[in-house]
């Protein structure tokens, strides 16, 4: 639970403003969007492809990265 306590003499818009920034660092709201809408797991064929991708990604880095 995210808490945010007043200060002495804070303006009621500092607040505000501070509890947004602390909303933001902890990622609150990404987890939340996230979980809005069911995703289906992806299947043999899209896991193969995403791993397939991700290491000619490596590759073309590693190669990029040597020369």
């Amino acid at each position: 639970m995210i808490e945010v306590t007043k200060k002495d003499h804070e303006k009621p818009e500092a607040l505000l403003r501070r509890f947004n920034r602390v909303v933001q660092e902890s990622g609150l709201l990404k987890t939340v969007k996230e979980y809005r809408f069911y995703n289906k797991p992806p299947t043999r064929r899209e896991r193969r492809e995403s791993a397939q991708r991700k290491i000619m990604i490596k590759k073309l880095k590693n190669n990029f990265l040597i020369k």
